[in-house]
């Protein structure tokens, strides 16, 4: 009998919810919070036959709640938290072993310790996989590019949320200067101070996510915070930036800038050649290895894992993706 695993996931934008709650379309778009909180969890595919190039098999759900990526930024509210245990109980439902959690329905769970134990299953967010395939795609680029990752400043826009936090530890090993900007200064500063205990690098900390955007050849974008938007005229000419937000900066918007390279981050090729999150991969990844534990958990996650899960996917036949340069 494979073994199964569930992943939860939420709407990207209000499009996403009205294709997925087809009611939504008739309702005014100023109600569409509201909206959400009323809509229930649905379970929209049952995935089989998922193969590992060993040829282990397995299975699992892809279930979407219904909230928007804006209403994870607000103070957290008990219907939010009601409705992300709804949609744990339909992956119990499922017979799921293990839960997977997509965008910042992770970081919802990582601020909320009893939220986290209402789970009572293991679960992963994904974040040693997401920070591992952001360091393989901006290498790589870096490499086609003729950049020296030696040379090179970084700025980690959303650097306090964990992915960003994987990414800052990560590169301070390669790049001389990082720049982290984010809303939660206090983490920034523990963060820095934790990069610092490693390696003696330039590590500088920034407010505004546009000068952090305007300071660096190379910029990872984990996070947006809804109010604040970031041009292409932002950064510097011969950039690359790997784009993980789910409300980040849109691909189109660089069309003005041919001399900027913009890689579509976080995202893992499957031995059957299909393109997906890096967080779904990561919660394939430990059912195919039979790992029911909770993994990568919040920023603390130990920076070895990422290797882990890097040997642990090249195993089974998972890439990092990334487009032609």
């Amino acid at each position: 009998m494979s073994k199964t695993f569930a992943f939860i996931a939420h709407p990207a934008n209000l499009e996403q919810l009205k294709k997925f709650w087809p009611f939504a379309k008739i309702v005014p778009r100023f109600l569409s919070a509201f909206l959400a909180k009323i809509a229930f969890p649905l379970k929209i595919t049952q995935a089989q036959g998922i193969r590992s190039v060993n040829g282990k098999t397995i299975q699992g759900s892809i279930i979407v709640c219904p909230l928007l990526p804006g209403q994870f930024f607000r103070p957290q509210e008990p219907s939010i938290r009601d409705k992300i245990i709804h949609a744990v109980q339909v992956a119990k439902n499922s017979g799921a072993s293990i839960l997977g959690l997509g965008g910042y329905i992770s970081g919802a769970i990582n601020k909320d310790p009893e939220l986290a134990q209402a789970l009572k299953m293991p679960f992963t967010t994904g974040s040693a996989l997401s920070a591992w395939s952001v360091f393989e795609a901006l290498y790589r680029a870096a490499r086609a590019k003729k950049i020296d990752f030696q040379r090179s400043t970084l700025s980690i826009i959303g650097a306090a949320c964990p992915v960003g936090s994987l990414c800052a530890r990560k590169f301070s090993g390669y790049v001389p200067k990082i720049i982290l900007c984010d809303a939660h200064r206090d983490d920034l500063e523990a963060l820095k101070n934790k990069i610092l205990t490693y390696n003696q690098i330039e590590v500088l900390i920034e407010d505004d996510m546009r000068k952090a955007a305007g300071k660096a050849n190379l910029a990872i974008i984990v996070s947006c915070r809804p109010e604040e938007n970031i041009a292409a005229a932002d950064f510097k000419p011969g950039s690359i930036i790997c784009d993980i937000a789910l409300s980040g900066t849109a691909k189109h918007a660089f069309a003005s800038r041919p001399d900027v390279t913009w890689i579509d981050g976080g995202l893992i090729k499957t031995p059957h050649q299909d393109i997906i999150q890096a967080a779904l991969a990561e919660t394939m990844l430990l059912t195919l290895e039979e790992r029911f534990v909770s993994y990568s958990l919040d920023e603390d996650t130990n920076i070895d894992k990422l290797d882990e899960i890097a040997d642990i996917a090249a195993r089974h036949g998972f890439e990092v993706w990334l487009p032609d340069m």
